[in-house]
């Protein structure tokens, strides 16, 4: 990740730190793949919870085993 001290990413910064499609991105919080939340009308992807699940380590939500774009 570009910057370690940040909390969260919105979901333009994940897209570009993937390199994937912003319709990428929706797709996979809706369908559970990459966890956030929604803080009012923004969703937020937590920086660690984030890491965990590119790094494999979210045993929680099989959704976020894996996922091909």
């Amino acid at each position: 990740m570009q910057d370690s001290k940040k909390l969260a990413y919105s979901r333009k910064e994940v897209a570009e730190l993937l390199g994937i499609h912003l319709n990428s991105v929706d797709r996979y919080i809706k369908q559970g793949a990459i966890p956030a939340r929604k803080l009012g009308s923004r969703w937020l992807i937590p920086a660690s919870a984030l890491r965990a699940w590119l790094e494999g380590k979210d045993e929680q939500n099989p959704a976020m085993q894996g996922g091909a774009e």
